[in-house]
C-alpha cells in the first residue's frame, strides 16, 4: 500500500515506523508527512504525542477527531521544507473533501527539535 502522505513510497517504508514509535522522524518534513498520515488513519494519539508539549493544551482533540472522521483525504504536496538548527518549517497543501466538496488546506508549519525529537509547534494557514 502506498503511504497516504503522497511520498510515492510504501507505507511500511515511509510513515508506518514513525507512527508506531519505532523510529523518530528524522526531519520536519518527515514529521509533517507522518502527521498528515495520522489524520488519514485517524490516529489521534500520535497527533497529540507529536505536538510540542508547550502547545498540546491547544490541540482540540474532539474537533480534530470529528474533522478526520468526516474528511476524505486526497493527497499532500510539500511546497517547501527547511531546518536551521533545532527549528524547522514546512509549507504544504493538503487536499481533502468534506460532504463531497473539495478543499485545499495550505499551511506553513513550525517544528522544534528537543532531545533529538522533532515536534510540531504551530502553523499559519493561508
Amino acid at each position: 500500500m502506498l503511504c497516504p502522505c503522497s511520498s510515492l513510497k510504501n507505507f511500511s517504508t515511509c510513515c508506518q515506523a514513525i507512527l508506531q514509535g519505532l523510529v523518530a522522524a528524522p526531519n520536519p518534513e518527515a514529521l509533517m508527512r507522518s502527521r498528515y498520515t495520522a489524520f488519514c488513519l485517524r490516529d489521534m494519539d500520535y497527533l497529540v504525542k507529536s505536538q510540542h508539549p508547550s502547545t498540546r493544551a491547544g490541540f482540540d482533540l474532539e474537533s480534530n477527531s470529528r474533522w478526520a472522521r468526516e474528511a476524505q483525504f486526497e493527497g499532500l504536496k510539500v511546497l517547501r521544507s527547511w531546518e536551521k538548527g533545532d527549528e524547522g518549517f514546512v509549507e504544504f497543501e493538503a487536499r481533502y473533501r468534506t460532504a463531497g466538496q473539495p478543499h485545499i488546506h495550505r499551511e506553513a508549519s513550525r517544528f522544534k527539535r528537543e532531545g533529538g525529537v522533532w515536534y510540531f509547534v504551530d502553523g499559519v494557514t493561508s
